[in-house]
């Protein structure tokens, strides 16, 4: 079964941020995400790689591990990597203990 996760997060300073995921729940998996927003992220096709690295995390280790390689070679303005991580793990953690 999958469930559907949607969140606004805008952390002071920064702009928002939509985040919607879709957490299979029987491997407590992200099987799909689309991070969108007013916020600026250098190279352009890095999102679509974030995206597409995050599918398949399950645990928050993962979760952190790739926004951390990413906030290390892409540029964002307007983009809280902290705040995105942060929520990230906390849909997961919500939808699998469930």
């Amino acid at each position: 079964m999958d469930i559907s996760v949607s969140r606004i997060i805008r952390p002071k300073g920064m702009k928002t941020v939509y985040i919607d995921v879709t957490i299979n729940t029987s491997d407590c998996r992200i099987a799909q995400i689309k991070i969108s927003g007013d916020f600026f992220l250098y190279p352009p096709e890095a999102l679509d790689e974030l995206e597409e690295r995050l599918r398949g995390c399950n645990s928050e280790d993962c979760i952190y591990s790739v926004v951390d390689k990413f906030a290390e070679k892409t540029t964002a303005i307007g983009l809280d990597y902290n705040a995105l991580k942060t929520v990230l793990a906390e849909i997961l953690g919500n939808v699998c203990s469930r």
